[in-house]
């Protein structure tokens, strides 16, 4: 393999060991090769960068605006909007380089997803390869809203159309990389949908040893034999995706499904006792007391997602002043509307993780019934076709910035 490969991650300090297995794991395989981390919210005083770890920080980026994306974006959608932009700065050294999410393991070589970046522009991966055989989460239904591939797999060559295509994500991910249903959007994720019709030279691999996880498992067994991990007992597992496994919760495989777990699929359990050993190998969980400094302002007030919302559709993005400033006036304006957060604000919740029978809830659904019973049906579908738009706070910019002219696209 060429030495002008390499592989990245992206992430926050709290990954920090999680980032250094997965580089650990790849140049277990790929040692001619060289492995880069990007951390959006360091440097920090307290992380200890071992020796011969390559290490970017996401304010050395060639990024504008740069603080205005930290706080217009939740951790997720920092990572993963800065991607591209990581990606496209190691193409000016590198021919090939793969990005894998930092709770990636990879257990064989990756030849042939660099061999494919010898006449292919870029590389992605599917979620599926073959329908679903039941009613349980994830379904298809949720691929619909979570797009086509998974953005824990990525790959580019350097060329002009590969950085063309990076060049279109980084634009398109500085103003709409976020996780929300409501709007279509689901991070970076949603946009490669449009990557194999934009642009020429996108391969879509779909070979099922690689970005095996708990959304593929129903196409794809693994076993345990001759010192290695085989996907349907054809090919050597190259590389498995842990999205939503903790130490924290060691019997959960994963937090997103009900669909497998370690009891109906107790083969993947020494599999999942080695990702954790892998990763305090490298330390966990002193990472988890490293703080992100981009939930804060400056003087200490938790940001809420709330004011990280109104930022993004508020002139403030614009101003070029420091937003996370005590002194400045977006945090006047948070002031004004009382917007500040908690330590370690939940991301938010869904159908799923919704508490539906909190006496809240029941008192809007109760509302809902009197509209429907006093204004009559006609009436009450087009508030729930208004209710559905403005329920993403990014589309409030009426209630928040009336002097706006008109509501944004």
């Amino acid at each position: 393999m060429s030495s002008q490969t390499a592989a990245c991650t992206t992430i926050t300090l709290s990954y920090w060991e999680n980032a250094l297995a997965v580089r650990h794991s790849f140049l277990q395989q790929h040692p001619e090769s060289e492995f880069y981390i990007l951390v959006v919210d360091g440097p920090d005083p307290n992380l200890v960068v071992p020796p011969g770890v390559r290490v970017m920080w996401g304010k050395d980026l060639p990024v504008e605006g740069f603080l205005s994306y930290a706080m217009r974006y939740n951790a997720m959608e920092l990572i993963t909007s800065l991607k591209a932009p990581f990606m496209r700065l190691l193409l000016e050294t590198y021919d090939k380089v793969l990005h894998l999410d930092a709770d990636v393991l990879v257990y064989d070589r990756l030849d042939l997803l660099f061999k494919r970046l010898d006449s292919s522009a870029v590389v992605l991966i599917p979620h599926l390869t073959c329908p679903l055989p039941d009613h349980y989460q994830p379904g298809e239904a949720t691929f619909l809203l979570a797009a086509d591939y998974n953005s824990g797999f990525i790959g580019f060559n350097a060329s002009q159309e590969a950085k063309r295509a990076l060049l279109w994500l980084e634009e398109r991910c500085r103003e709409a990389c976020y996780d929300d249903s409501t709007t279509g959007f689901c991070t970076d994720q949603k946009w490669y949908n449009l990557l194999p019709t934009l642009f020429s030279g996108v391969f879509i691999e779909r070979s099922r040893e690689f970005n095996v996880a708990y959304w593929n498992l129903h196409e794809r067994q693994l076993i345990h034999r001759d010192g290695k991990w085989w996907v349907n007992n054809e090919r050597p597992l190259a590389f498995f995706h842990f999205s939503g496994c903790s130490p924290r919760d060691p019997d959960l495989l994963t937090k997103y499904a009900s669909r497998y777990d370690l009891t109906n699929r107790p083969e993947l359990r020494p599999l999942v006792e080695g990702y954790f050993a892998a990763l305090k190998q490298q330390g966990w969980p002193a990472s988890l007391d490293l703080p992100n400094r981009f939930e804060c302002f400056s003087d200490g007030s938790p940001i809420s997602m709330a004011s990280r919302q109104l930022y993004a559709i508020s002139d403030f993005c614009h101003s070029g002043d420091d937003p996370f400033d005590a002194d400045g006036v977006f945090f006047a304006f948070c002031q004004k509307w009382n917007l500040f957060g908690k330590q370690h604000e939940a991301m938010g919740a869904n159908r799923w993780t919704t508490k539906h029978e909190d006496p809240r809830l029941r008192v809007i659904r109760g509302l809902f019934r009197m509209v429907l019973r006093f204004f009559g049906p006609s009436y009450y579908a087009k508030m729930m076709n208004h209710l559905q738009w403005v329920t993403s706070t990014r589309n409030q910019a009426l209630i928040f910035f009336p002097q706006k002219s008109k509501p944004p696209l």
